[in-house]
């Protein structure tokens, strides 16, 4: 999943430069009240010029083979025409809505793309209307594994539900593992996590289901860090309260927090030239490592599952679990409690990993740790 982050004058992922035309208004899921409907990008723009442009260039090329490339998008009330380009090859779609019926998505299928997506759109009648894009969908036509790297850098756990359209546009992606990474935004500020964090998580992994029952999901913790020179110390009791909430929901959980070295562990990762110097963002060889520990865990833990090892992938491990004045789904207080979790523990991994997106890390051999949910699934 891409989108023009230039119209939306915010950072791109590392694999490709956006550049658009026209005259484009945009909202995101940093916005406590998104300006525009969000799609599952957690990016909107819209506009309403007779023509208007984006254009995508890789940093290198795609792998060779015909490409399914689909386009979330609404018009309204005024048709357009979008023109998809990419090298010699070419496609023409007519986007066609009512007020009965509006316009979703389009997919087509090119050839190949190698290093440039051109989309171009043209109003078909000099009648008032707008265009909408949410973002742009590329899958390889030949069967494997596809990662949609989907949120707004600086959102904050509710993100998900803010976005008004997610539930009518996850279901075209059909995943089957889906990873809530959020977290670091709700608690760095103060120092502490929200009152109503715990009811904030579980309303957005009800929205999940509500839409993509068969899904996996995935909760994560954030890592330690530092914010102005204190040492962010909530990181932890936020490791604590996402097992629990992983454990109660029939979640997976990977405790990022433990993984790359528990409390004060950033002092170690900025030594290493693995964060930045704010010590709360990793770069790039950061990033990389973080990235390899945690396919490592996943990987391993599939190949576990199966391999029919259930022993070796189940341990029991009791967990004191601390909930004082925390919050119940319905809002009433819950009491202390102790619960026994159910593990998956991996191999230990040393990392000697170069290149990745956003943050990273160099840490040496840590154990992975994840609560199971009901099995793991294969892609």
């Amino acid at each position: 999943m891409i989108f023009p982050y230039a119209i939306a004058k915010t950072y791109s992922q590392n694999d490709y430069i956006s550049s658009f035309s026209g005259a484009w208004v945009t909202a995101n899921s940093m916005q406590y009240t998104p300006r525009l409907p969000l799609g599952i990008s957690g990016f909107t723009a819209k506009t309403i010029d007779a023509n208007a442009s984006m254009s995508f260039n890789f940093t290198k090329p795609l792998d060779p083979g015909p490409k399914k490339i689909t386009v979330f998008l609404h018009t309204s009330p005024t048709d357009y025409q979008l023109n998809i380009t990419a090298s010699e090859h070419q496609q023409i779609v007519k986007l066609e809505s009512s007020a009965e019926q509006s316009l979703s998505h389009v997919s087509v299928t090119l050839p190949e793309i190698k290093d440039q997506l051109n989309l171009d759109f043209s109003k078909r009648s000099e009648e008032d209307g707008e265009l909408t894009i949410y973002g742009v969908s590329i899958e390889n036509v030949e069967t494997g594994l596809t990662y949609h790297n989907l949120g707004v850098g600086g959102a904050a756990y509710n993100a998900i539900n803010s976005q008004a359209l997610f539930s009518e546009q996850i279901p075209l992606i059909h995943p089957d593992l889906i990873i809530v990474d959020y977290g670091t935004n709700d608690i760095i500020y103060k120092n502490s996590i929200p009152e109503n964090h715990v009811l904030t998580v579980i309303k957005t992994i009800e929205k999940i289901r509500a839409s993509q029952p068969n899904a996996t999901i995935l909760l994560t913790s954030t890592q330690d860090m530092n914010f102005k020179g204190r040492n962010i110390s909530a990181a932890k009791d936020f490791s604590k309260q996402m097992k629990r909430i992983a454990f109660e929901q029939h979640c997976l959980f990977y405790d990022w927090y433990k993984v790359s070295g528990d409390e004060n562990s950033m002092k170690k990762w900025h030594a290493e030239q693995l964060s930045q110097s704010d010590n709360i963002h990793l770069n790039v060889k950061g990033y990389q490592l973080k990235g390899a520990l945690f396919s490592d865990a996943l990987l391993n833990t599939i190949e576990l599952a199966k391999q029919g090892n259930h022993e070796s992938l189940m341990i029991e491990e009791p967990v004191e679990v601390q909930q004082t004045a925390s919050h119940s789904r319905d809002g009433s207080k819950k009491t202390k409690s102790k619960n026994k979790m159910r593990m998956t523990q991996t191999k230990k991994v040393i990392g000697k990993h170069s290149k990745a997106g956003k943050p990273g890390n160099k840490s040496v051999s840590k154990k992975t740790r994840k609560a199971s949910s009901k099995g793991a699934h294969k892609k």
